[in-house]
């Protein structure tokens, strides 16, 4: 027998006395499923005692934790019952992060849109086709990764340097990075289940008063030092580079500036490539060939001249 269990799953009170180890039940009236031979039984969180639970679990029930739109508070009481019988890969929150492997070949590339490329320009064109030449390398990109697209909603500084605590680097690798808009934010979606990120300009006013340049620009200058202090531990070549002023308006808000000013410290940061856009793609809003280009000529004087 097997048990789908979560939020909003409803199983009748029939069903929920009839639960035990030893007999295959019935289930809703709308579920009646074959599932190798045995039926499966839907029920919600309310419809069982907690020790009836933990006992199903212990005589080897295989339950499936089937996340609904609701979310109760007992959820984590039942998941770490189950988490003493079986193994489970479950996550309520969205917040756990996937497992990047590299080998030897790989340059590394992250950043928003402007990293990851589209429709706005023919690949072969951009700063990581041409740096990733340059070296005879080839380019990885982790957030264009199909395992990673379900963390990634938009792809801001926050999702970047979870997939850069989630990659699995090697010796001498070339590690870059391109910072977003500070105004790309980490935030819990509406309800409340799953972090992700969003638009300063897509919150609701009396949201917005939360986050100013200086609280947002704080948060990932830490997360900036810490991994600086791991690629110089790790033995990386690591560079990194902001193409992000603040909600689009690069050129006017101090954002642009107050990034500037902080990250030149680092002898990793090459400085002020915003300096370097003459051109833009064939959408209007993205860089064209000869900024990425120019990009691209930037990235490997400041590799050539640190490592």
């Amino acid at each position: 027998m097997s048990l789908v269990f979560g939020p909003e799953i409803k199983c009748n009170k029939k069903t929920a006395d009839a639960l035990s180890v030893d007999n295959i039940l019935l289930t809703t009236d709308n579920f009646k499923l074959a599932f190798d031979n045995n039926v499966i039984c839907y029920s919600d969180f309310g419809d069982l005692p907690m020790d009836k639970f933990e006992l199903l679990a212990s005589k080897g029930v295989k339950i499936i934790w089937e996340p609904g739109s609701g979310q109760q508070q007992d959820v984590y009481q039942h998941l770490n019952i189950l988490k003493k019988y079986q193994k489970i890969d479950v996550d309520p929150l969205g917040i756990k992060q996937i497992s990047i492997d590299t080998n030897s070949n790989h340059i590394l590339f992250y950043g928003c849109s402007h990293t990851g490329g589209g429709p706005w320009l023919e690949q072969q064109y951009s700063y990581t086709a041409i740096v990733s030449k340059y070296f005879n390398k080839d380019a990885l990109i982790p957030s264009k990764l199909e395992l990673s697209k379900k963390h990634v909603r938009i792809v801001g500084n926050f999702n970047n340097f979870n997939l850069l605590a989630n990659t699995n680097f090697l010796k001498d690798q070339i590690v870059i990075l391109q910072l977003s808009d500070l105004s790309r934010i980490r935030f819990y979606d509406q309800t409340k289940q799953a972090v992700c990120t969003c638009k300063l300009s897509d919150l609701p006013p009396y949201e917005v008063l939360l986050f100013d340049d200086q609280r947002l620009f704080h948060d990932m200058y830490e997360r900036i030092m810490q991994f600086i202090n791991y690629a110089r531990e790790k033995k990386l070549k690591f560079v990194f580079f902001n193409l992000g002023g603040n909600g689009g308006m690069a050129d006017k808000n101090p954002a642009r500036y107050l990034t500037e000013f902080y990250l030149s410290d680092f002898e990793e940061f090459i400085p002020d490539m915003l300096s370097l856009v003459v051109d833009h793609g064939i959408d209007g809003s993205h860089f064209g060939v000869q900024s990425n280009n120019n990009f691209a000529k930037a990235i490997i004087q400041k590799i050539e001249e640190l490592y």
